[in-house]
């Protein structure tokens, strides 16, 4: 059976220097992402070729790009600074095993 799913993807990338705010908060980060874990399609790291962190990526299962902004804006990682450009786009999830197959 395919899901349909209503989703919002935020590519958040790292602003210079947040190595350090990214270590400080990542217990309140991860303590967020616990608290939301019902609105989460999947969430992570982005990794650089050297295999450093460059941001994150976040999909959001949510009705509404507002919801998604919030909770970005919520997150102790945004707060901090750790993100300096953090885009948000309504996301189509039509094929993998999160859907369940293919949905053409």
């Amino acid at each position: 059976m395919i899901r349909q799913i209503s989703a919002f993807a935020a590519y958040c990338i790292d602003a210079p220097g947040a190595d350090e705010p990214r270590r400080e908060h990542l217990k309140a980060h991860l303590a967020y992402v616990e608290q939301v874990m019902e609105k989460l399609l999947i969430g992570g790291p982005l990794k650089d070729e050297a295999g450093e962190t460059i941001g994150s990526l976040i999909v959001f299962a949510v009705e509404t790009e507002v919801e998604a902004r919030q909770h970005i804006e919520n997150d102790p990682y945004h707060r901090a600074g750790v993100w300096r450009d953090v885009r948000i786009a309504r996301f189509l999830p039509v094929a993998g095993t999160l859907v369940g197959g293919r949905n053409w």
